[in-house]
């Protein structure tokens, strides 16, 4: 590139737009807790309403404890179930709303 330094490093800015009409519903990482997000959710809130998902193998999860000692009570599928009956009761539909997990 003549006349241009290359860089060896990158750089990645964006201002938000404006708020999001759609709201997210965030799932953390397998064994991730609450706290861990507590300084990205608010700057996540800023732009969106955002719905945190306390999966079930956490300790903040309200799923009785007698419910998750029962096989077949920590799986992929039965987290899939758990995450479309919060989706439900929120009352989303297909395509609105967002959903967001760094790991899932």
């Amino acid at each position: 590139m003549s006349g241009s330094s290359a860089s060896n490093t990158a750089e990645f800015k964006q201002k938000p737009a404006g708020r999001l009409t759609l709201p997210i519903v965030f799932i953390p990482g397998w064994i991730s807790h609450l706290r861990s997000w507590f300084n990205f959710l608010p700057v996540l809130a800023q732009n969106a309403d955002v719905y945190y998902f306390e999966t079930r193998e956490k300790p903040g999860s309200q799923i009785n404890n007698n419910i998750y000692r029962q096989k077949g009570s920590f799986t992929i599928e039965r987290h899939s179930e758990d995450l479309a009956l919060l989706i439900r009761h929120l009352g989303f539909k297909n395509g609105n709303f967002y959903l967001a997990g760094p790991s899932m």
